[in-house]
């Protein structure tokens, strides 16, 4: 039975789109709180055992059931949470105004809606929370788990301070006061930040003592988030419905088994012309995007009504809000009612034209998506009508993010978390696989003469800004069955925010450029055809 911290932690987990919002503070989070002072006689095995004394236990008899409604606020937005949780199953439906998305655990399989209705199971990309939680249950046994008791401090609360850094795990900080034993405040290293939630308003019911209040900050108020519990039982009848993962939603519309969407190609950037409230407009194909992302002038001009405001970070620092887009046209293919985010996106073709967002995750899931690279053509495969060609080499994906996740070999290096991005115009190692694999991220000579050509900092611009990398030309990339020798990528200079906690990098167009790729997300596979631009330079 999950505490109401962990579920605090694992709905701010559960946000998409604003997974990353923040700024990038000084303080990443993995520096111990200052003021600590000798613990005296405190040890670590009596705090964790005085720690569970005092939340306590379910009384006797009574069922392992909990059902639990809260008041919650999302930045300047407010809602309603409605959890269930039967045995080691449960369910959590998140409302804020008109948008609905929920997460949960049935049998052991993880999964999660979104905003769009899109349900998908988790495979544990992002375990760091719960390496963290069996550390501290070991500690809590009396084995050795990477957790300390630091000592006290006395600001910003009385509280003895214990530090969890497992292999695997993040950087984290909890608070236990040192009057009542219970946790207070727990700060967390993620992403380059210090994530902070304070617990307060402590109730006993059935036995077990939990906070109703919990509030989560990043420093950033208009990213902060609030949960307030307004009901709460244990031991009523759940319902199977109630915990039930519910069936996924159709996002994309078309009749007949295939119909193509209108794009084009701009430097192997794949350009969708959709129709939005009367207008054309330009959006790029971005399998590196967890969901749809508008301008937020292009929303304004064509109706599309935004919602609250964030802080948000990928590249850089920008203002976003959530948006209801009535209805997008593709040909003949049509979506309805999309969940969207609105920000300050800038961008444009090769040819000047502009840009005025990205189509990801909520528009590819809508059919088997077919992407041409040699013919400029993209085209929608109903899942039922769709069989893999001839010749195609299958990947299997992972979606925990919305983002297609591969793995790839750099050198002799096994990376289990390659993004495989179409928005991506280079291939990208990220800093942390780069640091644990130096041997294998070694120049073989292309990088180096491209910086002693160009010796200035190179940078890549995505969604708020842009990050600085280096080229790097490695022994080989291996995807699958497929070995590309020398190959050049981009390696990201500690960016955490646009690297995002987990990942290795990204395999970008021009991997897939050598290709007729299709993404089939229901049966999270992808396939790869090599094409002629392939097959004349390597057979």
């Amino acid at each position: 039975m999950r505490s109401t911290q962990s579920i605090a932690r694992a709905f701010a987990a559960a946000l998409l789109l604003c997974a990353s919002a923040g700024p990038a503070l000084a303080d990443d989070g993995t520096t111990p709180p200052g003021g600590i002072t000798p613990a005296g006689s405190m040890t670590l095995t009596r705090l964790l055992t005085l720690h569970r004394v005092a939340v306590g236990k379910l009384d006797a008899g009574v069922a392992k059931t909990v059902t639990e409604t809260d008041a919650y606020r999302e930045g300047n937005l407010t809602g309603t949470i409605a959890i269930y949780e039967s045995g080691d199953d449960d369910r959590t439906d998140v409302t804020v105004g008109t948008f609905h998305s929920a997460y949960g655990t049935l049998g052991g399989k993880a999964w999660e809606q979104n905003r769009n209705g899109l349900t998908r199971t988790m495979t544990g990309v992002h375990d760091r929370g719960e390496i963290n939680a069996r550390a501290l249950r070991h500690a809590a046994e009396g084995f050795a788990s990477h957790v300390a008791l630091l000592g006290r401090v006395k600001d910003p609360v009385s509280a003895y301070v214990v530090r969890i850094d497992p292999p695997g795990g993040r950087v984290e900080y909890r608070f236990y006061d040192t009057s009542t034993y219970l946790l207070v405040r727990d700060e967390e290293a993620s992403e380059g930040k210090r994530i902070t939630y304070t617990y307060d308003d402590f109730r006993t019911t059935k036995g077990i003592r939990l906070p109703w209040h919990t509030h989560r900050t990043n420093g950033v108020a208009d990213n902060d988030m609030d949960w307030k519990i307004t009901a709460l039982s244990y031991g009523d009848k759940i319902d199977p419905a109630n915990v039930a993962i519910p069936s996924s939603a159709s996002t994309l519309s078309f009749s007949g088994d295939k119909t193509a969407i209108p794009a084009k190609l701009s430097g192997d950037r794949i350009i969708l012309t959709i129709q939005l409230g009367g207008h054309k407009v330009n959006m790029q194909m971005d399998s590196g995007a967890s969901g749809i992302l508008l301008n937020r002038a292009v929303a304004d001009a064509t109706g599309v009504k935004s919602f609250g405001s964030r802080t948000a970070e990928t590249a850089g620092k920008y203002l976003s809000s959530d948006a209801l887009i009535p209805k997008i046209g593709f040909g003949d293919a049509t979506m309805l009612n999309v969940s969207a985010e609105t920000a300050p996106y800038v961008a444009s073709t090769y040819d000047g034209a502009p840009v005025a967002g990205l189509m990801g995750y909520d528009f590819i899931a809508g059919a088997v998506m077919h992407i041409d690279y040699l013919g400029g053509t993209v085209e929608a495969i109903a899942p039922a009508a769709f069989k893999a060609p001839a010749g195609a080499i299958a990947l299997p994906i992972r979606l925990d993010d919305g983002v297609p996740i591969v793995e790839a070999k750099i050198g002799s290096a096994t990376g289990h978390h390659f993004i495989v991005d179409t928005g991506a115009d280079r291939s990208m190692i990220f800093s942390g696989f780069a640091k644990a694999h130096p041997a294998d991220v070694a120049d073989q000579g292309l990088g180096d003469s491209m910086t002693a050509a160009y010796p200035y900092i190179d940078q890549i611009y995505g969604v708020g800004g842009k990050v600085e990398v280096r080229p790097v030309q490695v022994s080989s990339l291996t995807v699958g069955s497929i070995t590309l020798p020398k190959w050049l990528f981009d390696v990201s200079q500690d960016a955490p925010s646009f690297e995002g906690d987990d990942y290795d990098g990204l395999i970008g167009q021009d991997v897939l450029r050598n290709f007729d790729v299709y993404f089939d997300y229901a049966h999270t596979t992808m396939y790869l055809v090599p094409n002629d631009r392939y097959k004349q330079r390597w057979g």
